[in-house]
C-alpha cells in the first residue's frame, strides 16, 4: 500500500518533498522575519515571512470546511507567484477562493 504513494505525484509524501525543495531554495523560509495575519481566524493559519525585500505569504485551512478569507489591504499591492499548493489550481495572483478543506498554498510576492 505504501508503495502507492512513493508513485503518486498527488501524495503527501511528493507534497513534503517539494516543501523541503522549496525551503532548500529560498533562504526566506528559514531565515525571513514571522509576522502572523488573522489572528482571531480559528479556521485560517495565516502569516507571511521577510527578508530583506522578499516575502512570502502562507495561507493553511486546518479545517474539514472551505474557509472564506479576507487579506489585509497592504498585500494587494505586490504582484503574487503561486510557488506550491496541495490542491491543483492554477491561478495568477492571489486567490480570493476559499481555502479548500485542509488546502495550503505559499505565494511569492514581489
Amino acid at each position: 500500500m505504501q508503495k502507492k504513494a512513493y508513485n503518486d505525484p498527488n501524495s503527501i509524501f511528493h507534497f513534503y518533498k517539494k516543501l523541503i525543495q522549496l525551503r532548500k531554495e529560498h533562504e526566506i523560509v528559514v531565515y525571513g522575519r514571522f509576522e502572523l495575519l488573522l489572528p482571531d481566524d480559528e479556521r485560517i493559519f495565516a502569516y507571511t515571512r521577510s527578508l530583506e525585500e522578499e516575502k512570502l505569504l502562507v495561507l493553511c485551512n486546518f479545517k474539514e470546511e472551505q474557509a472564506p478569507y479576507t487579506f489585509p489591504e497592504e498585500l494587494h499591492a505586490y504582484a503574487a507567484t503561486k510557488l506550491i499548493g496541495n490542491y491543483d489550481q492554477e491561478e495568477e495572483g492571489i486567490s480570493s477562493k476559499p481555502l479548500q478543506p485542509y488546502e495550503c498554498r505559499v505565494y511569492h510576492l514581489k
